[in-house]
């Protein structure tokens, strides 16, 4: 299983369909560079550093899209929504990462935005004041400055929880509202995305979405 989808990378569109998309490009870098990555996030002690380590990934991905449209790769959340999901994936799951690397990281995960975590997270008015709809997709953040907005929003947000029900809850959390999948008994990320996934399918009779 994949820590992004094809639901994601078939909003990249091409400039020429024969030619290889947004897929290969991202698998390509992840997988020649996956042994660096792990090792500076063993570095990273801040969401800031974090938040540089992406910017330097998104940097380093964009050059590989040359079949991808221009205008489709101007909004700031378009690259980073799957560099956020490879880095979530990589952090609670990679067997590389250890159990003290692991509870250092969490806390300062960014959580993927996309349509579903707008209408689950936020507020209408919270929204708005980033120029997003109800309808707004991952393509809609169009600045890293809104980008970094919204999420400290849901660091607010995840504060405000923690002190109400006395346990820690970190921002990340709310990427278990993509799907439902907090309600999925599944074991790890893959398994509750892929039985939130099926249980959608069955609800409403469609075709296969996989994971995002």
């Amino acid at each position: 299983m994949w820590a992004v989808a094809l639901n994601t990378f078939r909003g990249f569109h091409k400039k020429n369909k024969a030619r290889k998309g947004a897929g290969p490009a991202f698998r390509g870098y992840f997988d020649e560079n996956i042994e660096h990555i792990l090792s500076e996030l063993k570095k990273i002690r801040t969401a800031d550093q974090l938040h540089s380590l992406e910017n330097k990934i998104c940097g380093e991905i964009r050059p590989r899209l040359s079949n991808i449209k221009t205008k489709q790769l101007l909004p700031y959340n378009k690259i980073r929504k799957p560099v956020d999901l490879y880095i979530e994936h990589l952090v609670v799951m990679a067997e590389e990462i250890d159990a003290a690397t692991r509870r250092r990281l969490v806390p300062i995960l960014f959580v993927p935005l996309d349509s579903q975590i707008f209408k689950e997270a936020f507020r209408p008015e919270e929204l708005a004041k980033h120029s997003l709809g109800k309808d707004a997709t991952y393509k809609d953040v169009s600045l890293e400055s809104d980008y970094l907005s919204l999420q400290c929003i849901l660091r607010q947000k995840a504060k405000v929880h923690s002190y109400t029900y006395s346990v820690p809850f970190h921002p990340i959390y709310f990427d278990l509202l993509w799907n439902n999948r907090y309600k999925s008994s599944g074991g790890n990320l893959f398994e509750t995305s892929l039985k939130s996934a099926n249980t959608m399918r069955k609800t409403k009779n469609s075709a296969p979405c996989g994971i995002r």
